[in-house]
């Protein structure tokens, strides 16, 4: 059974992996088949199309990407049944050219059970957003 332990690792782990653009050690955080939408790709089939699509698009721009791991809301899954993370989250997003402009945003992740991975648990869903005008 997933615990938030292994949840809050994951989390932080994935922080760490974008910090760092780390792409091969945040594959093995993901389901090969997950499904996401992102801020930059507005949808990705797949672990390859994600990193094509969203991760490679964003990370090199990222500064000092952080999770509120204290906002979080995490919902473990009984009996290895799916468990959900929402979080909010923040960083710096340099343009070419231009000075890093302060993001928030927010994120939601559903984990499946995954033995082999680290943690205990990959991503099978992702989707990340800005925070829109005006969100409190």
């Amino acid at each position: 059974m997933t615990t938030e332990s292994e949840v809050r690792g994951w989390l932080t782990e994935f922080a760490e992996c974008v910090r760092a653009e780390d792409y091969e050690r945040g594959r093995k955080l993901f389901a090969q088949g997950v499904y996401a939408f992102g801020t930059v790709a507005a949808s990705a089939s797949g672990l390859d199309q994600l990193v094509a699509t969203q991760w490679r698009q964003v990370w090199g721009r990222t500064r000092d990407f952080t999770i509120d791991l204290d906002s979080a809301v995490i919902e473990l899954g009984h009996n290895d049944a799916l468990s959900y993370a929402l979080v909010r989250w923040r960083s710096f997003h340099a343009a070419c050219g231009n000075d890093a402009a302060a993001r928030t945003g927010r994120a939601t992740f559903i984990f499946q059970s995954s033995p082999d991975a680290p943690h205990g648990i990959q991503a099978c869903h992702s989707h990340f957003s800005e925070t829109p005008p005006g969100d409190l």
